[in-house]
């Protein structure tokens, strides 16, 4: 009797051993899927071990380079940590919304759970330090950030998480940009060097075709004279890569109206023949008030107006407009001078000078002469077409003389006082009110 209650009692101590360490290590052989504290998992160790989960770093790390995963590599994921009592972890890549990314590899003391999406102790360990090592096949490219959530048990009520995210590997690449990429002779280009990928450190080396160009900086300023191609050549201590932008350059116009003309104040058109060069379209603009045959050609006719050969001269403007980019117009000026056209060379003020009073006048003038010699003094009024209007002689032995005029008889308008004494004549222009 005594013997059969002595097994019911070790029965009962063992049942409740086994009871206990159940509830102790109730996962002791590898935690449920979706319990590494993810936002897309939504549970933790907490939710079957109480408490609270505090967060920690260096609970588990990678083989994965600083500059990020390459598509389907494997990497070496290793969780350890240290404490007393029974351990065991929940490592899953997933992305916020708790999508699986890449593919877990069991390893010794571990098992895969959720299919390849979580890996578990299959084994709590209970040494002062625990260590699982596993692996992970990265995703395909352009899957971007993976990040790696963690849950970890010290017995029952000791629960941690830790996250880890690691890049894609990019490849170096470069992107060389020119802003302006079209200008204007004259003006600078910004040439700008974009690169990514690689290490993250980058070196810069440019130079062009045309030779001429080079710089050692990212970004650099050019002044070219003629269209070119610029080379951008990138180091990131490991690999190099290069790229290129064209720039064009457009020359500003130039303009030349021709050389300045005297012309007989007879003539009714003056031929015009202008050059230009990088022009979008040109333009003949004068400062009188004659007109053009056609004032957007090269080639053209000036027809002088009546103001123009009253005040003996015009200025005749030729606008070359720019091509794009370029924007500032080129002009150039030819003078036009209108002469009497007497066929007698005229003589210096010191030989024979005249002058009159009051000018503009209604009719009556005071006309003083000056003369190196005492012959006969001629005086002709011309109209503006060359024709003599009014014409009179006068005698004296004075080389000086002073004579009043009646030139009542005009009409109103713009005529030109000729004087003639001997070989010398000389012109001036008088105005009739």
């Amino acid at each position: 009797m005594k013997k059969r209650a002595y097994l019911i009692i070790v029965t009962f101590l063992m049942i409740s051993a086994i009871s206990f360490t159940s509830s102790v290590f109730g996962h002791s052989a590898g935690a449920p899927a979706g319990y590494t504290g993810s936002p897309g998992d939504g549970h933790i160790c907490t939710s079957c071990h109480g408490g609270t989960a505090t967060t920690v770093s260096g609970y588990f790390t990678t083989d994965i380079p600083a500059n990020g995963y390459t598509a389907g590599n494997t990497y070496t994921i290793t969780v350890s940590f240290t404490g007393t009592g029974g351990k065991g972890f929940e490592v899953s890549p997933q992305d916020p919304s708790g999508t699986q990314l890449g593919t877990l590899v069991a390893g010794s003391g571990s098992k895969l759970v959720g299919g390849t999406k979580y890996c578990t102790h299959n084994a709590m360990q209970t040494g002062a330090t625990a260590t699982w090592v596993f692996q992970w096949t990265a995703p395909v490219a352009g899957t971007g950030d993976v990040t790696f959530y963690g849950a970890f048990v010290i017995t029952q009520a000791t629960c941690h998480k830790e996250s880890i995210t690691v890049p894609e590997y990019q490849a170096l690449s470069v992107v060389a940009t020119a802003t302006p990429s079209s200008l204007c002779r004259g003006s600078s280009t910004q040439l700008n060097a974009i690169a990514s990928g690689g290490s993250g450190t980058y070196s810069y080396s440019w130079s062009s075709i045309p030779p001429g160009f080079t710089s050692t900086i990212q970004n650099p300023t050019a002044s070219p004279l003629v269209n070119i191609k610029y080379f951008v050549l990138v180091n990131d201590g490991t690999n190099s890569i290069n790229d290129s932008v064209s720039v064009s350059v457009q020359s500003p116009p130039t303009a030349a109206a021709g050389n300045d003309t005297t012309v007989c104040v007879q003539a009714t058109q003056i031929s015009l023949k202008g050059t230009t060069s990088n022009s979008s379209s040109v333009l003949w603009t004068t400062s009188g008030d004659g007109s053009f045959s056609n004032a957007a050609s090269l080639q053209s006719v000036y027809y002088p107006g009546a103001g123009d050969k009253s005040s003996l001269h015009v200025n005749l403007t030729l606008t070359s407009n720019a091509v794009s980019p370029c924007t500032s117009a080129a002009s150039s000026i030819r003078h036009i001078t209108f002469d009497p056209c007497s066929g007698v060379p005229v003589l210096n003020s010191e030989e024979l000078s005249f002058s009159f009073w009051p000018n503009p006048t209604t009719g009556r003038l005071t006309l003083s002469v000056n003369r190196p010699s005492a012959t006969e003094v001629t005086l002709d009024i011309l109209d503006l077409t060359g024709a003599s209007r009014h014409k009179e002689k006068f005698g004296s032995t004075d080389l000086s003389m002073t004579l009043t005029l009646d030139l009542g008889n005009l009409p109103a308008g713009i005529y030109f006082m000729k004087i003639e004494s001997g070989n010398a004549v000389t012109v001036k222009k008088l105005v009739i009110l």
